[in-house]
């Protein structure tokens, strides 16, 4: 059977099955359903392409190719023909697949939680009563789950309730590792966070296709971002406002307003933000929001930083949201941003706006009833801005980054800097896979200044040893689209360089190229992925295996750097489907470099 030659394919070729399936570019949870039975990819497809390339290349590089060779009756000498070898004997007992029966919704995945629920309950030492009163829910509930009868599938806050409590007990009985292993992750949660993601992805087996359409128009935010488009109108001076107490909704917005003018005014070093009610009063009037935010960028500029403590679901929603409400604001590198994770069915809400200079706005109200009976006090008091301070530098210790800007593309350095796989999707080859010599031929060109000249230089070689470190220990794969021989030979192929509005030559084009393949060449952890387009234009994006990174090269130029798990994640899922879009091997990408040299 398939599974059984897979096993026995990839045991002769020398290679671990961690190793192969960064290989292969996958989870090593997909590798392990093949070789279980779970998951059969069709012959010659994609995915049965790729397992059996990265099987040939291991098994070339281990001494294993004899070993393989002789398991599946090959003698040859052409790796082509030893692939094809190989496909062909893992397929032999495969019948051809019948027409597939139109399946209801209810059957494959309910069996797949329940038999998952089952194991971690019994890893977890759990019962159904015992359970069912950590839930609240009746213990014949919990029966028909782990039965496969039922499925909490279509009630996320049920989902969270129940990768909660697992989450608690595997903590307490020091089990975490013990089910990273069960769940074939990659690698042990480092902190909560992590663990509670690998719990609810592997037992609910949730499908990530849901958060493309996010993450693709939040990248659109960053991309159609255009500088001053928060700033509101003048308007005339509003009246002096000396109140101490203001209620309900429109009195936090006026004493909000009524903070951040005087924080200007004034010339405040440093204000902090935190705010975990819901978040209409702020953007709910979009008259007021445009001049909320504008506010903000009046005080960046004027020299004030900001940090700010979000309050975030798990939803990916509201975390793609939560950064691109803020970007205007991100634009200008001089804020500081981390995040809570919200606190579920929370009976009180609380706000602070704080300057401990000069003043603070602290309240809030029963949750949800803000717009009603909110009170919001307006203090100056030394004593209490001090204590206010103490305690948000008490959050900051308990809080986690969210986003770190920078004004340069160091993101993507940053984000290369980590081991595992690594991939790069947008226009052109990175700056540092280009050889110095086109470098200095494109700076020459360009007439810019010494100064600039050296930093540039300086800037590559950095590069290129984060570059190389990442190819040596990990394994990279850069996606993109191959340029139309026309609009090179015609010089129409732009360069992709901050600061820099010019064509390739010809001739530096192609040796930019020629460095991809010879690249490809010293290191098989790197990988070209030929897109039939390129999915963003004016950005770079980088996936590693603990942060996303996006460039923004046009102006203004900016890079962003998150590390949260979850949009790391939904990212890993966006970029895997990305190559998988591709539809061509290793060697195909590097025929189709070769093409047009």
């Amino acid at each position: 059977m398939f599974d059984k030659k897979l096993s026995e394919a990839i045991k002769a070729a020398g290679v671990s099955p961690s190793e192969l399936s960064r290989r292969i570019g996958c989870d090593r949870s997909n590798l392990s359903r093949m070789c279980s039975g779970g998951r059969v990819p069709k012959k010659s497809a994609a995915a049965s392409r790729r397992v059996v390339d990265a099987i040939c290349a291991a098994a070339a590089e281990t001494d294993g190719a004899a070993a393989l060779g002789a398991l599946i009756g090959y003698d040859g000498e052409t790796v082509a023909q030893l692939k094809q070898r190989l496909m062909d004997w893992l397929y032999e007992d495969v019948a051809p697949a019948p027409a597939k029966p139109r399946k209801t919704k209810k059957s494959a995945p309910y069996a797949t939680f329940g038999g998952r629920l089952n194991a971690v309950m019994e890893l977890a030492e759990l019962s159904n009563v015992r359970f069912g009163k950590l839930l609240n829910l009746d213990a014949s509930y919990i029966s028909r789950f782990r039965n496969g009868l039922r499925s909490p599938a279509a009630n996320p806050q049920m989902m969270d309730d129940m990768t909660g409590v697992l989450l608690k007990l595997l903590t307490e009985q020091e089990k975490i590792g013990e089910f990273a292993s069960m769940a074939d992750a990659p690698r042990v949660p480092v902190d909560e966070e992590d663990a509670f993601l690998m719990i609810r992805h592997w037992l609910f087996d949730v499908g990530r296709d849901t958060s493309f359409p996010t993450i693709e128009e939040f990248l659109s935010s960053i991309d159609s971002f255009v500088p001053n488009s928060a700033v509101a109108p003048q308007t005339e001076p509003a009246e002096r406002d000396d109140r101490r107490i203001y209620y309900r909704t429109e009195g936090l917005r006026a004493a909000v307003m009524r903070f951040l003018t005087e924080a200007e005014s004034r010339g405040a070093k440093r204000i902090f933000l935190y705010s975990d009610q819901n978040l209409e009063w702020m953007v709910g009037d979009n008259e007021y929001r445009i001049r909320l935010f504008s506010q903000l960028i009046k005080c960046l500029k004027s020299g004030v930083q900001i940090t700010v403590i979000h309050n975030i679901d798990r939803s990916q929603d509201e975390m793609f949201s939560a950064i691109a409400n803020w970007m205007p604001l991100y634009m200008t590198g001089s804020i500081s941003s981390y995040y809570f994770r919200k606190q579920s069915q929370s009976r009180f809400s609380y706000t602070l706006f704080l300057c401990p200079d000069f003043a603070c706005v602290e309240g809030g109200g029963v949750a949800g009833s803000e717009d009603v009976q909110g009170i919001y006090r307006y203090d100056t008091d030394a004593e209490i801005l001090e204590a206010h301070r103490r305690g948000f530098e008490s959050m900051l210790e308990k809080a986690k980054p969210l986003v770190s800007v920078y004004e340069s593309d160091d993101a993507e350095r940053l984000a290369l800097m980590g081991s595992g796989m690594t991939t790069i999707i947008g226009p052109g080859g990175p700056v540092a896979a280009m050889p110095m010599n086109t470098l200095f031929s494109i700076l020459d060109r360009a007439g810019v200044t010494e100064e600039t000249r050296r930093k540039a230089i300086q800037s590559w070689r950095m590069r290129r040893g984060v570059l190389e470190k990442t190819m040596r220990e990990g394994f990279l794969h850069l996606c993109g689209e191959v340029s139309d021989k026309a609009l090179v030979k015609a010089g129409k192929v732009p360069i992709v360089m901050p600061g820099l509005s010019m064509n390739y030559t010809p001739q530096e084009h192609d040796e930019h190229l020629r460095s991809l393949l010879d690249l490809m060449e010293r290191f098989p952890n790197f990988r070209y992925f030929a897109l039939p387009r390129n999915p963003f234009l004016n950005m770079r994006v980088i996936v590693s295996e603990t942060a996303v990174a996006i460039v923004r090269m046009k102006p203004p130029y900016a890079s962003f750097l998150i590390s949260h798990p979850m949009v790391r994640e939904a990212f890993a899922a966006y970029v895997n489907k990305i190559k998988e879009s591709c539809g061509y091997g290793p060697e195909d990408a590097v025929r189709k470099l070769e093409e047009h040299l």
